[in-house]
């Protein structure tokens, strides 16, 4: 039986790859590109859904109180200047109670960015907000409001 060069090629690499031990790195739909927060597309948890959240890529915080619609993916960093901007509606899970969102935005090396978002919107438990930092890479968010605390992590690609 004669083997073609291309698949003898093919064949080698498998061969090797297996024998390694080590395969591959491949991402399961889904995965972030940072930290374990996703972007998600599709349906909603039913809370925000019941919120009027719009259909548009998402984050849910790992604690499952906070979901972040992004009006616009990817993210960039530093701001654009196209006018087009890091749009984030938060959704809260539980009622604001009149709370300011405050935002802590950390990247693996640098200073942290806090925004603060004001409770004034509407309707239901919403915070508008544009997420503006300072540069690209992977960013861990703690948001507060009141005493309510959720945890995620933002990608922002070089703009």
């Amino acid at each position: 039986m004669r083997i073609l060069p291309h698949a003898t090629a093919l064949l080698l690499a498998v061969v090797l790859t297996g024998c390694s031990g080590e395969q591959p790195p491949t991402a399961p739909a889904g995965t972030p590109s940072c930290g374990s927060t996703p972007v998600e597309t599709g349906g909603v948890p039913s809370w925000a859904a019941d919120a009027g959240a719009p259909e548009l890529p998402h984050v849910v915080a790992h604690e499952g109180n906070l979901i972040g619609m992004l009006f616009v993916e990817p993210l960039v960093a530093p701001a654009r200047t196209d006018g087009i901007n890091n749009k984030i509606l938060w959704i809260s899970r539980v009622p604001r109670d009149g709370a300011d969102l405050r935002l802590t935005l950390t990247p693996a090396a640098g200073d942290p960015v806090t925004l603060i978002e004001p409770a004034d919107s509407s309707p239901g438990e919403i915070y508008p907000s544009i997420v503006d930092v300072t540069a690209p890479g992977c960013w861990s968010v703690v948001a507060t409001w009141g005493s309510n605390r959720a945890t995620l992590e933002l990608t922002f690609q070089a703009g």
